[in-house]
């Protein structure tokens, strides 16, 4: 892309802060990876959000890129649109909110217009969540990415796919509390998450066996093992 005109937003004010509003969590749009992942507000509100941005690129990347122009620009290996689907986040621009699922439109592709910047991001309370992702060894980037988020749903288990043109967002279980404690019903869920992630990467090597490589067994148990036990 050529563009004729480049804007730097890192020194308009406010748009970088991370703080509680309520029972939400509010990132401005030039907030960097490194702050997301290093701040306590986020370690302490969501803390898989903070393990998410930890584990974006190198230590350069994460101190130059935000997650705004991560969200805006919509590539299909960024780790963080798939977080912003799965926590039900709502997107805030200068001149609208939007829902996540109106957000993204398709691969680079987003609602944003011509005259329209994120200026923050609103992510509600998770009671559990966690993010595995088979990455890129040289990138980085994630050639598989999973968010999983304990919510209370209809009594069935159901999924909502869409089309390959971005994140997709998968109801992929149902915590029962009718006759179980939160505490126990979060644990079987945890166990899912993992056994979900798993299955994921094991279909993501099925369709791209030479780009992922040698994803052994092994390979495969500890990714479900790190997303079960990860899982905050």
């Amino acid at each position: 892309a050529s563009p004729p005109h480049l804007v730097d937003l890192s020194h308009i004010e406010g748009l970088d802060t991370i703080e509680m509003k309520g029972r939400a969590l509010v990132i401005g749009a030039t907030a960097k990876h490194a702050d997301v992942a290093n701040s306590a507000i986020v370690g302490e509100a969501i803390p898989a959000l903070a393990e998410l941005a930890a584990q974006i690129g190198d230590p350069a990347v994460r101190h130059k890129g935000t997650i705004g122009g991560s969200l805006a620009n919509n590539d299909p290996t960024a780790d963080y649109p798939a977080a912003v689907l799965a926590l039900g986040a709502t997107i805030v621009t200068n001149k609208r909110r939007l829902k996540a699922e109106e957000f993204f439109q398709g691969l680079f592709s987003t609602a944003l217009e011509s005259d329209e910047i994120i200026t923050k991001v609103m992510f509600p309370l998770a009671k559990k969540a966690a993010y595995i992702k088979f990455r890129d060894q040289a990138s980085r980037y994630a050639l598989v990415g999973v968010v999983v988020n304990v919510v209370v749903i209809a009594p069935h288990l159901r999924g909502e796919p869409g089309p390959l043109t971005g994140p997709d967002r998968f109801v992929v279980a149902h915590v029962n509390l009718q006759h179980r404690t939160l505490d126990v019903a979060q644990n079987h869920f945890v166990n899912c998450a993992g056994a979900f992630a798993v299955e994921i990467l094991e279909v993501a090597v099925q369709c791209a066996p030479d780009a992922l490589g040698d994803f052994t067994a092994a390979g495969r148990a500890g990714a479900g093992h790190a997303a079960s036990s990860s899982m905050v």
